[in-house]
Order: C-alpha cells, then sequence, then structure tokens
C-alpha cells in the first residue's frame, strides 16, 4: 500500500492533472504528471476483465511505485494501463512502467 500521503484520490485532483499536465506513454502504461507534491493515482479501465484481474494489476502498480517514491521527483502522477498490461509479469510490468517513468524525467 502507499502511504497516504503518496495517494493521489479526490476527484478534484485527478480532473486538475487531466487538465493541465505532461503525457508520455509507452506499448503498456500511459502517465500523466505535472510537478507537486508526489502523489501518485492508479487509472484501470473495466476492458481489463473482472474485478479480480484489474485488482491484481492495480496491486502489483503499487508495489511497483511503492518502491519508487523515494527515487521520484515532486510529481503528480497519474498511471493509466493499457489493455493487455495484465497480461504480463511482474518484472515486465516493473519494466515498462520504470521506462515510461524515465521518458517523464520522474526518476533519474
Amino acid at each position: 500500500m502507499l502511504a497516504k500521503e503518496n495517494r493521489l484520490k479526490k476527484k478534484e485532483d485527478f480532473s486538475s492533472l487531466y487538465k493541465r499536465s505532461n503525457f508520455k506513454a509507452n506499448r503498456v502504461f500511459k502517465i500523466r504528471y505535472r510537478r507537486g507534491v508526489k502523489r501518485v493515482g492508479i487509472v484501470v479501465s473495466n476492458k481489463h476483465g473482472k474485478a479480480n484481474v484489474r485488482n491484481k494489476l492495480k496491486r502489483r502498480i503499487r508495489a511497483i511505485m511503492r518502491e519508487q517514491i523515494p527515487n521520484m521527483e515532486n510529481y503528480d502522477i497519474i498511471i493509466t494501463s493499457k489493455i493487455g498490461a495484465s497480461d504480463l509479469s511482474y518484472s515486465e510490468l516493473s519494466r515498462n512502467l520504470l521506462h515510461v517513468l524515465r521518458l517523464g524525467g520522474i526518476i533519474k
């Protein structure tokens, strides 16, 4: 679980980040980000499958981000998974997520 201060939860926060943010993507993830206070929001569509599949994917993304919070710059981030992400292993998810975070300059 991400620490409470590292979670992006309110609708207003998501809306403002969607309106005024930068965007990067690769074949598995899309991220929207802007300078903030190191908060992460995760979006997984119903198209990924049933609730257990979506929850497993969200747990994996949270676990990867929990390890990366100390390495991050101060950004608010929304991570959106693309279709097919639920079929990947943990190591492939980690590699792809770190790749897109490096593209955005969020981690080094």
